[in-house]
């Protein structure tokens, strides 16, 4: 089966649509070209026509990885945490 055969999903032309919508943030396609391809991907019903409409632009970079937490996250958590003075009240006796 090729890709001109194989449908395209409705997450598919939602990826399309994020991908132009970036490249019009990145100043890469102008709004109007964008409002071309946007129409031209809500209305593909196939994959080789979703692929057409973003093969001229580069792939979309993924976000990078959160940083470790460091010690000093782990060091103000203090777990097990220190028992707390909660007043004369707090106490059964």
């Amino acid at each position: 089966m090729t890709t001109a055969t194989i449908r395209a999903s409705d997450a598919e032309r939602e990826q399309v649509t994020r991908m132009l919508q970036q490249a019009v943030a990145e100043g890469r396609l102008t709004p109007e070209e964008a409002g071309e391809r946007l129409a031209a991907a809500s209305a593909a019903r196939f994959r080789d026509e979703l692929g057409r409409l973003v093969e001229d632009l580069p792939a979309v970079a993924p976000a990078p990885p959160h940083p470790p937490r460091g010690a000093a996250w782990w060091h103000a958590r203090r777990w097990p945490p220190e028992p707390r003075w909660l007043g004369p009240s707090a106490h059964p006796w």
